[in-house]
């Protein structure tokens, strides 16, 4: 007797969850993002989750045009800089000593930009598959000084 007046609200509950089962299955309209006016931000990771190169820039936008071009701008801003000292003695109980001494710093900067007009083959498939145009300008500058000391000759009387 129980049965029958819990039935009711079992296949009340029953409507309910299929109800939302069917709401949760649909599917989304859109089928990739080459929309046009559609913005992205182009970047590749390394390990320790640092920025990489990702087609020769570092960082890149594109904005889609159309579903079929883009425009993509990146840029690169690469620098450097290394210091060294080194020095070399005789050996304690030659006859002729040799001492050289070696100090040296190196600085590079690089800024690179590449723009291009991007094509895709086929903007309707999963994979799109496109080429490119467009021009790099960048700038790099490199400075190095190094100090040499050499000294060839006899160890004095030192005992």
């Amino acid at each position: 007797m129980n049965t029958l007046k819990s039935t009711p609200l079992y296949l009340f509950a029953l409507l309910i969850s299929g109800f939302s089962l069917v709401q949760a299955q649909e599917q989304a309209t859109e089928t990739n993002s080459l929309k046009p006016g559609a913005w992205s931000l182009d970047f590749g990771v390394a390990s320790f989750f640092t920025l990489t190169s990702f087609q020769g820039t570092t960082l890149s936008a594109k904005y889609q045009t159309s579903t079929i071009n883009a425009w993509r701008a990146g840029i690169s801003i690469n620098g450097n800089t290394q210091t060294g000292t080194s020095l070399q003695l005789p050996i304690p109980g030659d006859t002729l000593s040799n001492t050289n001494s070696n100090n040296s710093s190196n600085a590079s900067e690089t800024v690179l930009l590449r723009v291009q007009y991007l094509w895709y083959s086929n903007s309707e498939s999963i994979i799109h598959l496109y080429t490119g145009v467009g021009p790099i300008v960048g700038y790099s500058h490199t400075l190095n000084d190094q100090q040499n000391i050499y000294h060839n000759g006899s160890l004095s009387n030192n005992t």
